[in-house]
């Protein structure tokens, strides 16, 4: 068998199981004759309503008059082949699964091999 053809193949039958963790801050009305005009993050930083923005650490967020939520974009491994490993690319909020050996080369799974991944904040 090619190596492309086990490749796709590979590609094909990862089976990731993501399910987003998020967090929802409620927004503080500290004085009813003048409520906020946006979202305050953690970093000091007032996001109008309405607006999006990822954040340095990798969190999708989006600020509405009720509250601001946050969903992480880079999941946590709970399990794989320990062959493989996880490169994360901060700057773009982007991950791959690679092999150790090689991290030019993708993970290849093997019969009934998964990957399971899961969302964390």
């Amino acid at each position: 068998m090619a190596p492309v053809f086990r490749i796709a193949l590979a590609l094909l039958a990862l089976a990731v199981a993501c399910s987003a963790q998020c967090f929802l801050q409620p927004l503080e009305v500290k004085d009813p004759k003048k409520p906020p005009e946006g979202c305050l993050d953690s970093e000091g930083k007032m996001h109008k309503f309405g607006s999006q923005w990822v954040t340095p650490n990798c969190l999708d967020c989006s600020c509405s008059t009720e509250a601001m939520s946050c969903c992480t974009m880079i999941p946590t491994v709970v399990s794989m082949p320990p062959r493989c490993k996880m490169l994360v690319n901060e700057k773009s909020c982007t991950y791959k699964m690679v092999m150790k050996a090689n991290l030019n080369l993708p993970c290849v799974l093997k019969g009934n091999e998964r990957i399971a991944l899961v969302n964390k904040k």
